[in-house]
C-alpha cells in the first residue's frame, strides 16, 4: 500500500464521509466507490489510538467517548493506497 498524495488523495476522500467535525463521543464513517481496509487514528503525538479493521461494510461508527481533546489523524487504508483526514474532539 502506498501514500497518495496531492490530486489522488483529494479523488479518493471525496468517497469518504466522516461527521461530525468537530467531534464529541463517535466519529461516523461513510464511504462509497473505494474499499476501505483499515481505518488508524492517531493523536498528533503520534500515538495509534484505534484501529478498526473494516470488512466488507461502507460504514464504521467510531467510539471516541474516552479520548482526550485535541486533533486526530484519520488514515483511510484501500488498496488504492492510504489517504488521511483531520478531526478535532471537543
Amino acid at each position: 500500500v502506498t501514500q497518495i498524495d496531492g490530486i489522488g488523495t483529494t479523488l479518493l476522500l471525496n468517497h469518504i464521509n466522516t461527521y461530525p467535525n468537530p467531534f464529541e463521543n463517535n466519529i461516523q464513517v461513510q464511504w462509497d466507490v473505494v474499499e476501505i481496509k483499515e481505518i488508524r487514528v492517531y493523536n498528533m503525538l503520534g500515538a495509534l489510538v484505534s484501529l478498526q479493521i473494516v470488512d466488507g461494510v461502507n460504514n464504521k461508527i467510531i467510539n471516541t467517548g474516552n479520548w482526550s481533546n485535541g486533533v486526530y489523524l484519520l488514515q483511510f487504508v484501500t488498496d488504492q493506497g492510504i489517504a488521511s483526514r483531520k478531526l478535532e474532539k471537543f
